[in-house]
């Protein structure tokens, strides 16, 4: 399995703010739902947030230690992801830590 890893979430319907990128966003999408990538993995947004495009869930992780915030979706919440891959089948698991 491949997973795709970036610093900054690409724009999407969900995720529409000055602070995800356009060039190239429809690209990317269409590349990771071609090549059949489970999930792909964004920062750069202080919270937590999943959404499904093309059979890839993108998932925000920006809750690792900076101030967290609220864009309007998602979950300003410090976090890691647990991500096992059993039989050929990756699941993600959030974890929220306490404040």
């Amino acid at each position: 399995l491949n997973f795709a890893i970036m610093h900054i979430p690409p724009r999407t319907a969900r995720w529409d703010t000055k602070h995800c990128f356009t060039r190239g966003a429809e690209e990317l999408r269409r590349i990771l739902t071609n090549r059949k990538v489970p999930m792909a993995f964004f920062g750069h947004e202080h919270l937590y947030d999943e959404d499904m495009i093309g059979g890839v869930k993108y998932i925000i992780t920006g809750g690792a230690g900076a101030p967290l915030y609220s864009r309007g979706f998602g979950e300003p919440v410090y976090h890691f992801i647990v991500v096992k891959v059993k039989n050929g089948v990756a699941a993600a698991e959030v974890v929220r830590l306490p404040r």
